[in-house]
Order: C-alpha cells, then structure tokens, then sequence
C-alpha cells in the first residue's frame, strides 16, 4: 500500500460542472477535519481500518476489506461488472455529474476508471454515511477496488495455501481440506453446517481450509473447478474430490468411503 498513489485516477469529475441533480454536496460533512481531502495514502489506510471498511487479517498480515463492508461492495459489484458499457458509462456521467455520456467515456479512458473503483466509490458513499466529501471518497475507492475480501477460510480451520498444503497432508496419515471462495453462497450455507460436518471427521484425520482464490496451483492439480470443495488425503496421496455443497452425511459417507 505505501508504494500505491493513485490518488487522482477516480477523479473524473467536471470542474465547471454543479452536483445539482446528485446527493454528494447534502452527504459530505463540512464539520468533518477538512485535511482529510490532503490525506497521504498511510493517513487514508487509517482512516478506512478506523471505519471498519479495511482490516488486518490475523492470519495472512494482508489488508482486507471487511466482511461487513464486502455487503455493500459486493451489490454495487454484482451491478457494475455485468452492465453493457453503456450503462457503466452513463452511471459514472451521473455519478460524477458530468455534462454527457461523450465526457464520461473520455475521462473513462483518460483516466484508467475501472468498473471496480466506481463499485468501490459508491460503496463508500453508502457505507461512510456521507461523512466524508467526493474527493476523499474517490481516493479511498482506489484504495478499496486494489484490494481482496477477508479469506473465506473459516477461523477455526487452519488456511493453507499453495506452498503449505504439501507439508499438511504429508504430515497427517489422512487429511481433508476444504475449499472455499468469496461471494459463494455454497460455501457460507457449508459453515452453518461446519459444526456437524467437522462432527463427522474421526480423530486420526486432520481437517484444514484452503482459499481457492489463492491456491490455484492446488485447485487445478486436485480436480478442484468450483467452490466449495472437499478434498480427501490419504498418505499423503490424493484420494478424492467433491465439489459442490456437501452436506454432513455427504461428508460422512465420502470418509467411509475414502478411508473405509
């Protein structure tokens, strides 16, 4: 993050333009310290862990943005990278009160506007309650847009990767590790049923987690093409994988079957 100052690629506003016709003018809080406009990059990081947009995951040390923002980020998301361009660039005309759609593509172009970082903008507007003026915002949004949700890994799971799931499955007789992705509707109806499906587990396996969006040397070796996944070790050699929404007594009948 402290070599990342873009801080002027999402300002695509028209300088001669006026908000009217926008809500960005009534949201921002003029009570608010005015130096945040001038904030370095370290400064705003800060201020978007401070309003629990950003965290620090425990385990990885990578700054995330927070399951509660990805809420709203991930609506906004959803939106803006399925629309015809079109539509994106007459949202960020409307956004950013530019005079024409002409106006929007040109500053589109000019200025690298990714459909992520206008998610991101209008997440934060959302999110942030108006407290903070347009050109703040803009500049948290690259911020924002740059970044990775929270693992999807359960906590109570250990999180392995690419360079540590080889040791894992060596080290354990039999080992199971479970596959997980962001926004994956699957993967969070699996963890209310973690409790039971890690119930069903004999003592002498070991369970862990694997982010799918990190370890894709380990996806594409082990037969893992969606999320969730369930993948069975046995001496350390691959024994099977299941993918798609496993249900406990699923898991229980893949583990008679794996190691009898």
């Amino acid at each position: 993050m402290d070599d990342h100052d873009e801080t002027d690629t999402l300002d695509v506003t028209d300088d001669s333009a006026t908000t009217e016709g926008t809500d960005e003018t009534d949201e921002w809080n003029p009570d608010r310290d005015a130096s945040e406009a001038n904030a370095t990059p370290e400064e705003l990081l800060e201020t978007l862990l401070d309003e629990e947009v950003l965290a620090i995951d425990d385990r990885t040390g990578a700054v995330t943005t927070t399951a509660g923002f990805e809420d709203t980020y991930s609506v906004y998301l959803d939106t803006y990278l399925s629309v015809p361009r079109e539509e994106f660039v007459a949202s960020v005309a409307e956004v950013f009160a530019l005079d024409s759609t002409e106006l929007a593509a040109g500053r589109i172009e000019d200025l690298a506007v990714t459909r992520e970082q206008l998610a991101a903008y209008l997440s934060l507007r959302s999110a942030l309650e108006g407290g903070y003026d347009p050109e703040t915002l803009t500049r948290m949004a690259v911020v924002v847009a740059d970044l990775e949700p929270e693992t999807p890994v359960p906590d109570r799971l250990e999180l392995l990767d690419d360079e540590t799931f080889g040791p894992f499955v060596r080290t354990h007789d039999r080992a199971i590790l479970t596959v997980w992705a962001r926004r994956c509707a699957p993967c969070e109806a699996i963890k209310d049923d973690l409790d039971a499906v890690l119930d069903t587990v004999p003592e002498e396996a070991a369970v862990a987690g694997i982010d799918g969006d990190r370890a894709r040397e380990f996806c594409s070796t082990h037969d893992v093409d969606a999320a969730p996944a369930i993948v069975y070790f046995e001496n350390g050699r691959h024994r099977r994988t299941t993918v798609g929404r496993s249900t406990p007594p699923d898991v229980a009948a893949a583990i008679e079957d794996v190691y009898g």
